[in-house]
Order: structure tokens, then sequence, then C-alpha cells
């Protein structure tokens, strides 16, 4: 189903990062209209980690059912050693929790490319529930070399209306460490 938007009313998905390392602040990603499941545009933010953890505030608004909006991070170990990264979700924003249940966040690697979106999955399901790395399977970054994490967030087309237009943020760990000592 194709949700066709109003002009001047756009879905956004934005990111600050905070913690270790700061490399850009905030992205958003604005679609025109919605195409089901077919990505309508795409941002980007960089992370840089060596050891411990960095914080990224994901946030959505006006998003309506059908809805999808596209991020390329960029995870940079900025360190001469080698190390792991996984994510695991934060706190959600006062009122967000039923938007965060219901959004559909992919995390895939590049593949041949973020707007290609055909990289292996890293963690699919509810944005609330967002991580990987964290059970053994962190992902491992040489130093002074970085990741291309590409991540999909969607409002599935069968969600409650009363989801359209709210708004909510989570915050996503970045935790770094030796290769073998991921959370």
């Amino acid at each position: 189903m194709i949700h066709e938007r109003p002009l001047g009313v756009v879905a956004t998905i934005g990111v600050v990062i905070v913690g270790l390392g700061v490399a850009y602040h905030f992205i958003t990603a604005q679609p025109r209209q919605s195409l089901g499941d077919h990505p309508v545009a795409m941002g980007t933010a960089a992370i840089e980690i060596t050891t411990g953890t960095t914080s990224a505030i994901l946030s959505a608004a006006n998003m309506a059912p059908g809805d999808v909006v596209n991020a390329a991070f960029t995870i940079t170990n900025s360190g001469s050693e080698a190390m792991a990264y996984g994510m695991r979700p934060g706190v959600v924003s006062a009122g967000g929790e039923a938007l965060a249940t219901a959004l559909i966040l992919t995390v895939r690697t590049v593949g041949s490319s973020c707007a290609d979106f055909d990289g292996t999955v890293l963690f699919e399901g509810p944005l609330g529930t967002a991580a990987f790395g964290n059970d053994g399977d962190s992902r491992p970054l040489a130093g002074a070399t970085a990741d291309i994490l590409c991540f999909r967030a969607g409002l599935p087309v069968d969600a409650s209306d009363v989801l359209q237009g709210a708004g909510m943020s989570i915050t996503l760990m970045f935790d770094g460490a030796a290769p073998a000592a991921v959370r």
C-alpha cells in the first residue's frame, strides 16, 4: 500500500551521538511519500569509538503506517589496536514505548551499498529491542579502520493509526572493547 502525504509533512529519523569521540551529531531522513517497504531517503552518521561506550539517540517523528526511512552509520576504530563492538538498546523517551515497539528496525552490514540494502543482517525486530554483538557475536574492527552499517526503520502498513504522527527517541549504546570482551 502506498501512503502519500500532503506536501510539507515528512517522516523523520534523527540521530544524536554523545559520549566518546563524537564525529557527527545529527541526521534526518525525510521521505516525500511512503512506498511500502522501498527506501525513500538516506541519511548518514559517523561514530568514532575505541573502548568504552558511545551512545546515539535515535529519534522518529511524523511517521505513518507504511513509511520507511534509512540511515548509514560509519563506526570508526580510531585507535591502533583491534577491537570489537556491539550495540544495545538504552532508554526510550517517555510516551514513546508504543512507537518503539511498532517500528521495525533492520541493521545490516554495508554489502554492495546501503542503498541496495543487501548486506548481512545483524538485527531485525522492534526498534526498542535493537541489539547485536552482545552474545558472543560482536563485530571485529581492526585498528584505524571503519565499519559501515545500514539502518532501515519502518512502520508496518498494519500499524495502528494511533501511531501516525507520533514521536519517540531511544538511546542506542555502542560498546567497544578488546575483541573478546564486548558486553
